[in-house]
């Protein structure tokens, strides 16, 4: 389904510029706000997660494919976040791994970097930067989410869902 995902965005893109099309994502993800009620947790920390995790993952990543960037490729690069998650949580949060999980984020760098090498020619490095950049987007907005422990993830997507939607929608007006 994660894979399908990218072949529905590059139509997706087709038909709308990323900033419209990333406004009617999370403008459809936000309904259940109608029903649900706001989690406990602050205004704060819900724009962090709609800011990062949501319009910053999904604007980067659809200016990336938009650039031309493969739906192979934008998947895999994309799910570099769960490395810079890590990366992340050890800078800001002091979180430690072990020596064997940083062995295995180089190892799984170097299968990335090995994967988007296979591909040159097809993409600009500005495409790969950009979907680069969504990964980091995604990792930090991982952080902020951690700070929602407890809460509904239901919930919490929704309303975060809802807070990305008015600048985007404003963006792709412009």
């Amino acid at each position: 389904m994660w894979g399908f995902n990218f072949t529905a965005i590059r139509y997706g893109l087709d038909e709308y510029q990323p900033f419209t099309f990333a406004t009617w994502r999370f403008a459809l993800a936000a309904l259940p706000v109608l029903f649900v009620p706001k989690p406990a947790v602050s205004w704060t920390t819900l724009a962090g997660i709609g800011t990062l995790m949501f319009g910053g993952q999904f604007v980067f990543l659809f200016f990336a494919m938009q650039a031309g960037l493969p739906p192979g490729l934008t998947s895999v690069l994309v799910q570099l976040q769960g490395p810079l998650t890590v990366v992340l949580a050890a800078l800001f949060l002091r979180e430690h791994a072990t020596a064997g999980q940083w062995l295995g984020l180089v190892v799984a760098s170097v299968g990335v970097a090995l994967i988007a090498l296979s591909v040159a020619g097809h993409a600009s490095v500005f495409a790969v930067v950009l979907a680069l950049m969504s990964a980091l987007s995604w990792a930090a907005g991982n952080l902020v989410f951690r700070s929602a422990r407890g809460v509904s993830m239901f919930a919490g997507t929704a309303w975060a869902s809802l807070l990305p939607t008015f600048p985007l929608a404003l963006a792709g007006l412009l």
